[in-house]
């Protein structure tokens, strides 16, 4: 069973580079810093939820306000260690 926890602060560097791992993984070579400048960039913004699945680190998911709408939640990103794609995590985040 993974376990799915709210993020925090300290966790943000953990998931840029997971999400630096995973489109590395898709795409080949990415450029990292990059890469991860966006990523933190939506961390820096509003968000209604931010969680983990997994320790060490497997997977994370991460929603914002919809613009013009913030009743409503955007599922901004999500991502899954390449390693445990074959694993549980992956639904599991999605859930």
């Amino acid at each position: 069973m993974t376990d799915i926890t709210a993020g925090t602060t300290d966790d943000i560097a953990r998931c840029v580079d997971l999400w630096v791992q995973a489109l590395r993984h898709r795409d080949g070579e990415v450029d990292a810093a990059a890469v991860a400048a966006r990523m933190r960039k939506l961390f820096d913004g509003p968000l209604l939820r931010f969680a983990l699945a997994g320790e060490p680190l497997a997977g994370f998911a991460l929603t914002a306000p919809k613009s013009g709408d913030e009743t409503m939640a955007v599922l901004e990103r999500i991502a899954v260690l390449p390693a445990s794609h074959r694993g549980t995590h992956a639904p599991i985040i999605a859930r």
